[in-house]
This record gives C-alpha cells, structure tokens and sequence, in this order.
C-alpha cells in the first residue's frame, strides 16, 4: 500500500484514519527516498517479513544494477511532528513492513518554493518500483 499523506498532523486525518477497514498490508511504501550526493541510496525499512525483505532485495537489485549502494536504516521516514503526531504512523502503519524509496536528494528542496527532482535518481527510482511491482506480482 503507498502511503503519501506526509507528516502534517491532519486533523481530519487523525480522526478519518482509525475507522478506515483495511486489507492486510503486506508492505507500507513510502514514496519518498534519499539518495545521498555520492549516490548512496539510504533505503528505510522496518518490520521485513520474509516476503517483505524478498521484495526489498529486489528493490536493492534495481539501485546495484544502477551502481548505486544502498544503506538500509531500521526505521520509518522522518516525520516532522513525530511517531505519535503523524497520522500515518499513529493509526496505519502498526506492525506491517515499510519501506521508503524515492529519488530526493539533498538538492531536491523537499518543500521548498524550488523543490525538484534529480533526473540522475529517476531512472532508478522507476526500475526499483518496476522490481518491487514485478516481485509482488509474483508474490516472491
């Protein structure tokens, strides 16, 4: 499930997402990544079922095939009111796996008037989407 509801401590999402009936989640993708400046990706990831950590080394494929690393961090995307202020984490990420990709960088201006996206992660950022779309298709 793609999860892009960001950290703005929605009021109307508080209250909206605890009465929200979902499937189960096999995996929660958070649609924004980082790629460090040498091209290092620092991939998040939390909760990795064994079906979960088979999808995320085919995410891990893509980026190797690009020449990029990937560092793989325990832990969610940084949430700019915290694990308890940001809807998402508070009501829908409970115990399922998470991963979060994307092709921001540190010249990206996450936010800013300028934002953008660095075509040099692009590409690798749609092959690991493809990777992770064509592993879940074959559910291994």
């Amino acid at each position: 499930m793609l999860q892009g509801e960001e950290e703005t401590g929605s009021a109307t999402a508080h209250r909206l997402y605890p009465s929200l009936s979902l499937p189960q989640v096999d995996l929660w993708l958070e649609e924004t990544g980082y790629f460090e400046l040498d091209g290092t990706q620092r991939m998040l990831a939390r909760r990795e079922t064994e079906l979960a950590a088979s999808w995320i080394d085919a995410v891990i494929r893509a980026a190797n095939a690009h020449g990029r690393a990937v560092v793989r961090h325990a832990r969610h995307l940084n949430k700019a009111f915290g694990e308890h202020r940001c809807p998402f984490l508070t009501h829908l990420a409970g115990a399922a796996p998470y991963l979060a990709i994307g092709p921001n960088d540190p010249r990206s201006k996450i936010h800013g008037p300028d934002e953008s996206l660095p075509v040099a992660n692009l590409g690798v950022s749609v092959d690991q989407f493809r990777a992770l779309l064509s592993a879940a298709a074959t559910r291994g």
